[in-house]
């Protein structure tokens, strides 16, 4: 595999992100990470998290493209796979939708490589019946859907479905997808 790209969006659960990164690197220790973080990821997760890694190039915004001197076209290139984990109802609605307001949803929507969706949200938000259509159309579209699994609400304490899937789950997704490369 040659390059993997890594979209973050803004949930709680982008804390938990370093940790998945640090595994898939583990495994495929030849490609190259572009990783996408939204704004509202910042909140949860700071840059300087994901800076530190070997061969990983982080984009948190547009600006980040002018002094990069790349488009989004270039971070998509070549891409064998795009993850955006979690995925938000914002990100989900916005993509299954085609409606791009940020760097994320510019560059998932230009990507023709496989990708991967993983929900992440209050248990409550992800049974709304606008997000399980939004995911129904994604999937229609040719998007894996990995996830939410049963977690405990960060807010209420209550248990439900809406957590970030575990990332053992990811890289058995990524191989029956990818292949072992």
């Amino acid at each position: 595999m040659k390059k993997i790209i890594l979209g973050v969006s803004g949930a709680l659960s982008a804390g938990v992100i370093p940790a998945y990164l640090l595994l898939m690197k583990a495994k495929y220790k030849h490609a190259h990470f572009e990783v996408i973080q939204t704004t509202n990821a910042q909140y949860f997760l700071s840059p300087g998290a994901i800076r530190h890694f070997p061969n990983v190039t982080l984009h948190t915004c547009f600006d980040n493209l002018k002094n990069q001197a790349k488009s989004h076209m270039n971070i998509v290139s070549d891409a064998d796979i795009f993850i955006v984990a979690p995925a938000t109802a914002s990100f989900i609605a916005k993509s299954a939708n085609g409606h791009t307001d940020d760097l994320l949803s510019l560059c998932f929507l230009a990507a023709s490589c496989e990708k991967i969706v993983m929900p992440a949200m209050n248990f409550n938000m992800y049974a709304a019946k606008p997000v399980q259509r939004n995911l129904k159309q994604l999937e229609m579209d040719g998007c894996h859907i990995l996830g939410p699994r049963q977690g405990i609400s960060a807010q209420s304490g209550e248990i439900g479905e809406g957590a970030i899937e575990e990332p053992q789950k990811l890289i058995a997704l990524i191989e029956s997808i990818v292949g072992k490369l």
